[in-house]
C-alpha cells in the first residue's frame, strides 16, 4: 500500500485506497448531477444552412503562397546586407 505525506500541519495521509474512493465518488457526483446541469445549461447547437466561407484546395494553395512571399519578403528585409 502507498502513503502519500503531506507536510502541512492539519492535512492526513493520503492511502491509494482512500484515493481510488474519493475518485469513484466524484464521478458517482458528476454522473448523479447530469440531470440538473441540462437543465441550468442549454444545449449546444449548429446553426443550419451554408458555411459563409468554404476554401478550396486552389485556393488553400494561393494563399499559402501568399503567405510565403510575404515571409521572404520580410527575411528579405530585415537581412544585413553582404558588401
Amino acid at each position: 500500500m502507498v502513503e502519500v505525506k503531506i507536510e502541512e500541519e492539519g492535512m492526513t495521509t493520503l492511502t491509494t485506497p482512500k484515493a481510488i474512493l474519493v475518485g469513484f465518488a466524484l464521478i458517482a457526483l458528476s454522473i448523479a448531477s447530469l440531470p440538473y446541469i441540462s437543465q441550468t445549461i442549454p444545449q449546444a447547437s449548429a446553426e443550419y444552412g451554408t458555411p459563409s466561407k468554404i476554401m478550396f484546395h486552389g485556393e488553400i494553395q494561393r494563399e499559402l503562397r501568399a503567405v510565403a512571399e510575404a515571409v521572404r519578403n520580410i527575411r528579405a528585409c530585415n537581412s544585413p546586407e553582404i558588401t
